[in-house]
């Protein structure tokens, strides 16, 4: 009898707990986004970046180099020294020389980075949920 009812109580409850897992969403946060953007930056790994920004957005109108496309001014940027080893001028991203604050407003959020040398500028990603994902569609650099 003990043992009927432990079968069915533990049948029970992993006909619930997968049940469950259907319905969880998967949402990044937007600080992740934004780690997932800078990775696929850095890796110049082009197509998976393009999951996370709207370039578009992020570099029409001022942000034009040369009257190059938005897509084509993004890769130009983010293409920008390689393989470089100067300690300044790198594409490695120093999180430790920032405090990361990160504010969501319902389906709008911002992540910035606050510098914590005063030589370094602050970055702000502003981001908006889309079909569930967030999306960078403005970087701004702050002194």
């Amino acid at each position: 009898m003990k043992g009927k009812a432990v079968i069915i109580f533990c049948s029970l409850f992993l006909v619930v707990g997968c049940s469950n897992k259907g319905s969880m969403k998967n949402i990044n946060s937007p600080l992740a986004t934004v780690i997932k953007l800078q990775s696929a930056e850095l890796l110049m790994d082009y197509a998976e970046a393009k999951n996370y920004i709207d370039i578009n957005s992020v570099y029409s109108g001022k942000n034009l180099i040369d009257s190059l496309s938005p897509e084509q001014a993004w890769i130009e940027i983010v293409s920008f020294m390689p393989n470089s080893t100067d300690k300044k001028f790198t594409r490695q991203f120093k999180y430790y020389d920032y405090d990361v604050i990160e504010s969501v407003n319902s389906g709008k959020a911002e992540v910035f980075f606050k510098p914590k040398n005063i030589g370094n500028k602050g970055i702000t990603y502003k981001l908006e949920l889309r079909k569930d994902v967030w999306i960078v569609y403005e970087i701004d650099y702050k002194s």
